[in-house]
């Protein structure tokens, strides 16, 4: 199984030493997960001692579903060196009352505290039959510190200033960003409001408290927050000179988005 998994799992520890070296995933923060579900026949799984999970999935599509995710209390920058232990496959029951930990983790293991964000985010990606698979959640700094500030804890206002600052956004992200306000970390509502966001968007900016983006695969997921915390970061490096930032002009993103149009 485990080899059947290996490029996944590569990859998500490959992302989680990028989140670490940036100063994105401090302590256990940030989470990952990829529906696996076509890679995989857990059919003939030996189950008897694999840890069972009581949750509550309000997702039926969800059911009989496997993932990789990592695990509650993972620290990104420990992937790479213990993958069997903080990073999980799971298998959604068939009653959604519960999950078996197939892999990883060992006794005791359970999924992240934000699955139930991760769950919601891949029944709306199953349900509308889209390409991505890979979700992504993590605390890049400067579209934190951006959420702090009144002035831009606004979504037009946020997406407008981040594309404005750098032309590459309109490029990969020509819907733009999307913002959720604050909800506490691992609740429902905060899943709702993600799902809804990114009905519109592929990266949403969690007020005060991070982001999430999707993607085909983890890596993709990861770009897209990239290029947006860098054009946060270009905007603070300005105004720390003193000085007010001009973006780009109202001509230049016209141009830009006759040539880049978000996706159907």
């Amino acid at each position: 199984m485990l080899s059947d998994l290996k490029e996944y799992i590569h990859s998500i520890c490959y992302i989680g030493d990028i989140l670490w070296n940036r100063g994105w995933a401090e302590m256990n923060a940030g989470n990952m997960s990829i529906d696996v579900t076509p890679s995989v026949d857990v059919s003939q799984w030996d189950r008897t001692s694999c840890p069972i999970v009581e949750c509550a999935v309000c997702h039926p599509v969800c059911a009989q579903h496997q993932y990789l995710i990592t695990a509650a209390g993972a620290r990104c920058r420990d992937l790479s060196h213990f993958p069997g232990k903080d990073i999980l496959l799971i298998d959604v029951s068939d009653s959604l009352d519960r999950y078996t930990v197939l892999q990883g983790g060992g006794k005791g293991a359970q999924a992240t505290s934000e699955l139930a964000t991760h769950l919601a985010v891949h029944a709306y990606l199953s349900e509308g039959q889209r390409t991505e698979r890979a979700v992504l959640h993590t605390h890049p700094t400067h579209l934190i510190a951006l959420t702090l500030l009144t002035s831009y804890n606004i979504e037009q206002t946020l997406s407008q200033l981040l594309v404005s600052i750098h032309p590459e956004i309109l490029v990969s992200l020509p819907e733009g960003i999307g913002l959720v306000p604050y909800s506490c970390p691992g609740s429902d509502q905060l899943a709702s409001d993600t799902v809804t966001a990114l009905k519109k968007h592929r990266v949403v900016v969690w007020e005060k408290h991070g982001c999430i983006s999707i993607g085909d695969t983890i890596e993709q997921a990861f770009d897209l927050i990239d290029v947006c915390n860098k054009a946060a970061e270009v905007f603070f490096l300005c105004k720390s000179t003193g000085h007010d930032v001009q973006g780009l002009r109202e001509e230049d993103m016209r141009n830009l988005q006759k040539l880049y149009k978000p996706p159907d």
